[in-house]
């Protein structure tokens, strides 16, 4: 009777951990967006990317799309007179293998959550910590290290994390926010 209840609790403490895990992947929210950026040859580049980013800032953030992805458990986030702002560091990235940091505004209503900011390629110095790297007190000593190449800008509805359908109440209201 023993056995059978260790097994049981094995068998049914998994589907619980999993069905957990998938709950937890369901409230990551999967922003669609774009960034751009100067490229080595001088041209003003576009890519259609999609953030993700763990619900309640549990697990990693990825950044990726069909060809590509990137992901960093390297993030945090800051409040400066009630502006979230959020930094996260992606390794490896580019044919350079450089570091790339987005550093940008967070905002959240009831029926989207809008990700905007600028991109750097540097690197975080050996042993230094994220906060540090990007020393959130004096701005200008922590990106020393990091030179601004672009920018981005991810959307997603607040409900399933999932992209808005195109024409879709959903898709014409960021639409109109953010004028597309």
């Amino acid at each position: 009777m023993r056995l059978t209840s260790i097994v049981k609790g094995m068998v049914f403490g998994s589907a619980l951990a999993l069905t957990l895990a998938a709950t937890a992947k369901a409230e990551s929210v999967a922003a669609p967006g774009k960034v751009f950026y100067v490229s080595n040859n001088g041209e003003l580049v576009k890519r259609e990317l999609t953030l993700t980013v763990p619900a309640r800032g549990q697990g990693e953030v990825t950044l990726a799309n069909d060809n590509w992805s990137a992901s960093s458990s390297r993030f945090f986030t800051a409040k400066y007179h009630g502006r979230t702002v959020f930094y996260v560091v992606f390794n490896d990235v580019g044919p350079n293998h450089k570091q790339m940091l987005l550093r940008g505004s967070y905002l959240r209503g009831t029926n989207l959550a809008a990700y905007w900011g600028d991109v750097y390629f540097g690197h975080c110095p050996e042993g230094q910590t994220v906060e540090s790297c990007a020393n959130t007190q004096d701005h200008q000593q922590g990106r020393q290290h990091w030179d601004h190449v672009g920018g981005f800008a991810f959307k997603a509805p607040v409900t399933g994390g999932q992209a808005p359908v195109e024409g879709s109440q959903q898709s014409q209201d960021a639409a109109a926010i953010f004028g597309e």
